[in-house]
């Protein structure tokens, strides 16, 4: 019988506020695709870089009111995905709403790091979205073939954005 090795399922957001982190991480921002419906406590997002429905990524989805409203703080076993669909073939971005100051403590953990197409854009797009450059750009990386450039999410999370070069 041969073993699977892991895969990876989600990478895990805690957010003090759903809506800030959706509009950063989401089409607005980043530019990632929303997977499924987002509400107020608990949104996910594709990390194939394709939405969810066939819709353009810039389409907006709107945040519903979540029908549940538990007020407690999160233990490992609420960690998971919500049991709706059965889990997509590929890892999602999840981002659960933070009960409190220390669940959103951020730090420089997890720092995630996303290859994208148009540096500047990507960047601009994420400024626009809430974030905040940490440092300057650099060019001439990865064998002076790339730039990248470091943001801070709304939410405390460091993101690294990398764009190609020619050559």
């Amino acid at each position: 019988m041969a073993s699977l090795a892991p895969r990876l399922r989600h990478v895990m957001l805690l957010s003090p506020d759903v809506r800030s982190a959706l509009q950063f991480w989401g089409p607005g921002g980043l530019g990632l695709g929303i997977f499924g419906a987002p509400t107020e406590r608990w949104a996910t997002l594709r990390l194939d870089g394709k939405s969810d429905d066939g819709e353009d990524e810039n389409e907006g989805h709107r945040l519903s009111s979540s029908s549940s409203s538990s007020s407690a703080a999160a233990s490992p076993s609420d960690l998971s995905l919500p049991s709706h669909p059965p889990p997509p073939p590929f890892p999602l971005l999840a981002i659960k709403h933070a009960e409190g100051a220390a669940q959103a403590t951020a730090g420089h953990s997890p720092f995630l790091a996303f290859e994208v197409r148009d540096l500047q854009a990507s960047v601009e797009a994420c400024l626009r979205a809430g974030g905040r450059l940490d440092g300057a750009i650099r060019h001439g990386v990865a064998r002076g073939k790339g730039s990248v450039a470091a943001v801070v999410a709304p939410g405390g999370q460091m993101v690294s954005l990398f764009e190609r070069g020619e050559g």
